[in-house]
């Protein structure tokens, strides 16, 4: 019986890849590296602190990794007052349906935590979900390794096979499986190419999504 569903945030809850990207542009060209929109999306599910370090390992750019996420967070910050932020399709009122009918939900994402209050509080889900995490907590290695998933099942208290997992990123679902979770990737347009090889199951949108889908992990 499944009994929790845990979701990542990024290209799941909200369509924040696109900002990111844009950000990442804008940011980068500060410290001279012009690279196209599209690949930044190559990083979704990474943190943001790992994905900077590996440019300036590849670029040799003469920066840290922390003055790089605190310029891009100020083109975030710029683009968000501006944009809001946008939602998937259909997510929110499925959350919202999950959470009346008695599951327990949490966020497994790789964003910092003050950028995951930030869009659960936007969207005012906030308190639908019993557990939060962020892969940026020190005590959890980022995904793909499945510390952040491991940790979602102890603090909700339920078993590897009592959980669904939603991710939309190769690194997030090889997280999710390692754990034994049940996991169905979204397919977003705006994540990337991504490979979806290792998810049970893929779906386009939320529209038919509700806590009936998980009877077959039962």
């Amino acid at each position: 019986m499944i009994k929790a569903v845990i979701f990542d945030m990024d290209g799941v809850l909200v369509d924040s890849e696109p900002m990111h990207a844009k950000a990442n542009v804008l940011a980068l060209r500060e410290f001279g590296l012009d690279k196209p929109y599209e690949y930044y999306l190559g990083f979704a599910g990474n943190t943001k602190y790992d994905m900077m370090q590996t440019i300036i390992d590849d670029y040799n750019l003469d920066t840290t990794a922390e003055i790089l996420v605190e310029t891009a967070d100020k083109y975030n910050e710029i683009i968000y007052n501006e944009e809001g932020y946008t939602e998937i399709n259909g997510v929110i009122n499925l959350i919202h349906k999950l959470y009346n009918k008695g599951l327990l939900l949490a966020v497994a994402s790789s964003s910092p935590y003050k950028d995951i209050e930030s869009v659960l509080n936007y969207f005012k889900i906030y308190d639908c979900f019993k557990v939060i995490l962020s892969g940026t907590d020190e005590t959890i290695e980022p995904k793909p390794a499945p510390d952040i998933y491991n940790k979602a099942l102890t603090l909700l208290n339920v078993a590897p096979t009592e959980a669904v997992a939603f991710e939309d990123t190769s690194v997030g679902i090889k997280s999710a499986k390692t754990c034994g979770i049940y996991c169905i990737a979204y397919a977003n347009p705006n994540s990337g190419k991504q490979d979806y090889s290792l998810a049970d199951r893929i779906i386009y949108n939320f529209d038919n999504v509700d806590e009936k889908t998980f009877i077959f992990t039962a």
